[in-house]
């Protein structure tokens, strides 16, 4: 595999786990989480795998369960007063909460590429300049 071939397929296990929490936290926490995986796994049927036997997605997945508290606190600690932690836009937050856990708990590759990654996901995600330029300042402030 090249390198481009893995960084392509870890965004998209990004992608996987932004959507897992995102759904999770819409649905209220009512579902389990292994459930929402299970089902999405029917959207990445070309992975030769299911992701849920992904080890960057499920160290991603685990990773944010087992630290949810400190990675909430981490960005609540980081907002300013007026950009309160409860009025973040369901994607921005968990955009914003994966890439905590990058920084925070995995670091496996480097600050830039985690900030580069994870602010073109928002920029995806989020049609609004206003939101990735959020999502680049917020994160640029934990990464220091």
């Amino acid at each position: 595999m090249t390198k481009t071939q893995q960084i392509n397929k870890r965004t998209s296990l990004r992608i996987a786990a932004i959507q897992a929490l995102y759904q999770y936290y819409f649905l209220k926490e009512e579902e389990n989480i292994n459930d929402i995986v299970s089902d999405l796994d029917e959207f990445y049927l070309e992975s030769t795998k299911p992701i849920q036997e992904n080890k960057f997605f499920n160290m991603l997945i685990t990773t944010y369960f087992e630290n949810s508290e400190k990675v909430d606190k981490t960005i609540k600690d980081s907002l300013k007063e007026k950009n309160s932690f409860e009025k973040l836009p369901n994607i921005l937050l968990q955009i914003i909460r994966l890439a905590v856990v990058e920084l925070k708990f995995i670091q496996d590759v480097s600050v830039n590429i985690i900030l580069d990654e994870y602010v073109n996901l928002g920029s995806q995600f989020c049609s609004n300049e206003k939101h990735v330029n959020f999502v680049n300042g917020l994160l640029d402030k934990i990464s220091k």
